[in-house]
């Protein structure tokens, strides 16, 4: 790669051919290609265990009393809250 931008930086003809070069950037395509799908399939499988954990820190969350907004964050009670009905909440 070094010797092909210091031959077109110096106008000299290229060391390789395109044809020549092509299987080389098709085998770096497939590659890269491999490599991206893993960190996808990575990326996914933490997703959903992230997703997994917090369902289940909501569910215990909502669980004990406590409310959350509609985005599903933890809401602080409010004052007086202790003595509404759970139905309420």
């Amino acid at each position: 790669m070094i010797k092909g931008l210091q031959d077109a930086l110096a106008k000299k003809q290229p060391a390789l051919t395109a044809d020549q070069l092509k299987p080389a950037l098709e085998a770096f395509q497939k590659r890269e290609q491999a490599r991206a799908q893993q960190a996808k399939a990575a990326y996914d499988k933490a997703a959903g265990e992230n997703k997994t954990k917090s369902d289940q820190f909501l569910g215990r969350e909502q669980g004990q009393g406590r409310r959350a907004d509609p985005a599903g964050r933890r809401a602080v009670p409010r004052a007086g809250d202790r003595h509404r009905r759970q139905a309420d909440l």
